[in-house]
């Protein structure tokens, strides 16, 4: 059992990039994250400068209990290993702080509720996994609550535990708008093994980050995004049943995002609804369904597409399909299906009522059909393509 100062920060050390040696010296001294330099220091209280975050909170486990500790090393709450992180966690909810859990396995046995403002949990040395117990059936990450801004999971494992559950989410985000935008941030994650869907953002949630996540293996979707105004950067779902990303938020931005594998049962790599929303070279690849789809979407931009090989399960199935959607940009996309035996129909396919769609500069190769499909006749243009003629 790790249960004293010294121990705690020679254990701290052991793992992550820790900078100063502990003493006997030490036992006045706080720990403080150096954000700049990405390590953890000793200090005495009056000696922090503003470049270093104090830390609220260090928690860890032995394998066999779960302690959280103040940053003078105060021993707060600890619990057997089969409930500990929850109950370390919730215990010390408030607004404004910081935890970070030291690299270890947890089980979670029931939801962490985020409903204060400015709450940070972050992994250490990408080291911490959590796993959902037997039969959670529910959220692991909920942050919630009217007008609650500010904060941050990251740098860690969240596996679902499919095979154990009849439901469950990994993170849901529901945090109306009050009086300003929310600027939460979801980042450095790896989300798995999901019985419902990994990350859910919903009713007028605004203006959160996602950064460098990944959800993987999950019985539903990988992302469902409402809300408003989030930017998303380096963001992958593979291998989801119903679907990788289905966005219904407006103004959404996404930059170099992939979605492969997934639609297995229903759904396509990206799903888009709402509108105004910019793309910028994502990548659709080897999904079940369309690769990517504007399902009533108007005034988007989708530069720079790689739609790959996509409809391998579904006939009729596109790379890009723009279904009643209006006045939306395609710019600079590669619409191919570099399979011997094609399973994507078009590259593009305009059907519905769609009107006012530009697609310019494209690049197509071996689909099963054409190029392009324009079946709605609406008065959409399309120019100068590479590769296949327009069907």
């Amino acid at each position: 059992m790790v249960d004293t100062w010294t121990q705690l920060i020679s254990r701290i050390r052991d793992g992550s990039d820790f900078y100063g040696t502990p003493g006997s010296g030490d036992d006045d001294k706080v720990i403080t994250y150096d954000y700049a330099n990405d390590r953890f220091q000793l200090e005495t209280p009056s000696a922090a400068s503003s470049a270093i975050e104090p830390v609220s909170y260090v928690l860890y486990t032995d394998g066999t209990d779960v302690f959280i500790r103040d940053r003078t090393g105060a021993l707060i709450t600890s619990a057997g290993i089969s409930t500990g992180l929850a109950v370390c966690l919730n215990y010390v909810m408030a607004d404004n702080i910081t935890v970070f859990m030291h690299p270890g396995n947890y089980t979670l046995s029931a939801t962490v509720d985020i409903h204060h403002s400015n709450v940070e949990i972050v992994g250490i040395n990408k080291g911490v996994v959590i796993k959902a117990v037997n039969s959670l059936n529910d959220e692991c990450f909920y942050i919630n609550g009217s007008g609650i801004v500010g904060c941050r999971l990251s740098n860690f494992i969240l596996d679902g535990n499919k095979a154990n559950q009849t439901s469950g989410i990994g993170i849901k985000i529901e945090t109306p708008y009050s009086t300003t935008d929310a600027h939460h941030l979801l980042d450095r994650l790896h989300l798995r093994n999901f019985k419902g869907n990994g990350i859910v953002i919903s009713g007028d949630t605004r203006c959160c980050r996602l950064d460098h996540v990944r959800v993987m293996s999950g019985d539903a979707e990988g992302y469902n995004l409402a809300g408003s105004d989030h930017i998303l950067y380096d963001c992958v779902a593979g291998v989801n049943l119903n679907g990788g990303f289905n966005i219904s938020a407006g103004n959404i931005k996404l930059f170099g995002c992939k979605a492969f594998n997934n639609g297995q049962t229903s759904g396509n790599g990206f799903h888009v609804v709402g509108d105004r929303g910019s793309y910028f070279s994502c990548e659709a690849k080897d999904n079940y369904q369309h690769g990517f789809m504007l399902d009533g979407a108007d005034n988007c931009i989708v530069f720079g597409l790689t739609a790959d090989s996509n409809g391998r399960d579904t006939e009729w199935c596109s790379g890009l399909v723009i279904y009643n959607s209006n006045n939306n940009v395609i710019n600079c996309g590669a619409f191919f299906d570099r399979e011997d035996s094609p399973t994507q129909e078009w590259g593009v396919h305009l059907t519905g009522t769609s009107t006012g769609n530009k697609t310019i500069y494209g690049s197509y190769s071996g689909n099963a059909g054409s190029a392009y499909y324009d079946e709605s006749n609406c008065g959409n243009t399309h120019v100068s393509t590479t590769g296949e003629s327009p069907g």
